[in-house]
């Protein structure tokens, strides 16, 4: 097996660290914080944002120098609402629980109801969470192993879908099998995956995903490599020209701690986060300290949150904001109405009470006990009438007109709620301000025409006008495309330009059904 997996003999050239600690100080710049310990902080206040990658980022290059559980305790509370409908992007929450030392029982009901419910995916995210010690009653480590063997396509790779392996998905596959490699059928598998992702490597050193030569790819590459103790910058089979992972990697930074996606373009979120977990897991290689995605034993300081300074009026502005920053003066609230509604009710039950005889004083008090509860939840909730937040405008400053179309037609008239045609919102101007994404144009346009939407992780469009992700199969969900091309990036990272057309469609075969060349679209 030593000959298998050669371990690396000395660090590389180039330490990572300047690297990784680049692209959390701009992280760090973007949250207005200035430590490590504030970025955890500033995530515990928005635990639903879809930074658990830089948290688990974080828990494992300060491994136990940061203060993890006020995040952890945000973290728990935003999963027990039970709003995660994603099989992968349950256990992918179940996996940061696990890398904050929660001991949830989110994780193992993950486990239980997730594992192996949602193509490839969920069997690779199902093996971490097995790994790092969650228990389900339905799946073992072994008996996910076997069913992970079983998907490996001829050629060594994993796919979504198709018969010829994917880089990012045999690259992932080979994340989650490599703490097993010591098995003779999980290092054979592994191995086999490695060569595969060196013939996939093109002569310049790039690795392409979707027609894209990208970061995101590479990074994937580099944390399968490091997770099975090979030393990319050792390795020959992912030396081309002279040039390592590592120089590649670096080929897509435009400035200290940002990288883009494609070679030349602008800042892209996904491909800096990954290119930071991936050197991340290169740095424990070469310090011998296992793979990024394997937690170990957990240990937190006690680190206080300083108080949050009060503005001398109180803290409070004289205006409202609303959620996309626009100063929209004073809000309509409906809290008063609210409030009279609580003190009426409290009155009415008291009489009620009253004409039953009802002498005791305890019962009295437990409608005001009653009445104070739901007095308080008026008073933090967050409530506003349908009227108010659609018919919200938009503050904008420097106009771009676009124009959405929101088409469901591959699930034309299958659900009471879905129109005959599926068309849930025919071509329609979006005037957006300069700078904005495809994400800021589709919240615009479904404000402006009362259509459901529901965002989860920042910005992942998990449904549309109540037509959800996996609702018609493993492979069903929402995707878009500008002017007739499928973007290769998150909404939330598309800027638009002036006349751009965007159309978001609901496939039932990532995007097969709908065009999608990359994915056999016709």
């Amino acid at each position: 097996m030593s000959l298998v997996f050669p371990g690396h003999c000395f660090a590389a050239e180039k330490s990572p660290d300047k690297e990784i600690e680049d692209i959390f100080a701009a992280r760090m710049e973007q949250a207005g914080v200035k430590t490590a310990q504030e970025l955890v902080w500033s995530f515990s206040d928005s635990p639903e944002a879809g930074d658990e990658w830089y948290v688990l980022s974080l828990r494992q290059y300060y491994s136990g120098q940061l203060d993890f559980s006020e995040y952890r305790k945000a973290y728990e509370e935003y999963v027990s609402k039970d709003t995660i409908k994603n099989a992968s992007t349950r256990l992918k929450a179940a996996l940061t629980l696990q890398a904050v030392g929660s001991s949830s029982p989110f994780i193992d009901k993950a486990a239980d109801d997730s594992i192996g419910e949602g193509g490839i995916m969920t069997w690779i995210y199902g093996l971490h969470a097995l790994t790092n010690g969650a228990r389900s009653s339905k799946h073992t480590v072994d008996s996910v192993i076997e069913e992970l063997l079983k998907l490996q396509l001829p050629d060594g790779g994993w796919a979504v879908m198709g018969d010829n392996g994917d880089v990012d998905v045999t690259a992932m596959a080979a994340q989650a099998l490599a703490p097993y490699k010591d098995r003779a059928d999980a290092g054979a598998a592994v191995e086999k995956a490695i060569e595969l992702l060196s013939l996939r490597q093109k002569e310049g050193g790039y690795f392409a995903s979707f027609g894209d030569d990208n970061p995101e790819s590479t990074a994937q590459v580099l944390l399968a490599l490091s997770a099975a103790g090979i030393d990319c910058t050792q390795d020959e089979r992912f030396i081309k020209n002279g040039k390592t992972i590592l120089d590649i990697l670096d080929s897509f930074k435009i400035s200290d701690g940002v990288y883009t996606h494609t070679l030349g373009g602008e800042a892209n979120t996904s491909a800096t986060v990954q290119t930071l977990y991936s050197l991340i897991g290169y740095k424990m290689l070469l310090e011998d300290k296992g793979g990024f995605l394997v937690f170990g034993s957990f240990s937190e300081p006690s680190v206080p949150r300083p108080e949050q300074p009060v503005k001398p009026d109180g803290g409070t502005d004289p205006d409202n904001t609303d959620p996309d920053g626009g100063k929209t003066g004073p809000a309509k609230s409906i809290r008063p109405y609210l409030y009279g509604a609580v003190a009426a009710a409290a009155v009415i039950a008291c009489a009620v009470l009253a004409l039953l005889k009802k002498r005791s004083y305890k019962s009295y008090l437990f409608v005001v006990l009653l009445a104070a509860i739901a007095a308080v939840c008026v008073t933090f909730i967050n409530i506003e009438r349908p009227e108010d937040y659609y018919g919200r405008p938009d503050n904008i400053k420097d106009p771009v007109k676009t124009a959405i179309i929101i088409d469901a037609h591959t699930v034309a008239g299958e659900k009471s709620y879905i129109p005959a045609d599926g068309m849930i919102l025919a071509r329609t101007e979006v005037v957006i301000d300069r700078g904005q994404t495809a994400y800021d144009q589709l919240v615009s346009a479904v404000k402006a025409n009362s259509i459901h939407v529901e965002i989860t992780g920042g910005s992942y469009v998990a449904g549309i006008a109540n037509i959800y992700e996996l609702d018609f199969g493993d492979l069903s969900g929402w995707m878009y495309r500008v002017n007739g091309e499928f973007a290769s990036v998150n909404c939330n990272e598309y800027v638009l330009k002036e006349g751009d057309l965007v159309e978001w469609l609901y496939t039932r075969d990532i995007g097969k059904d709908i065009g999608n060349e990359y994915n056999g679209g016709k």
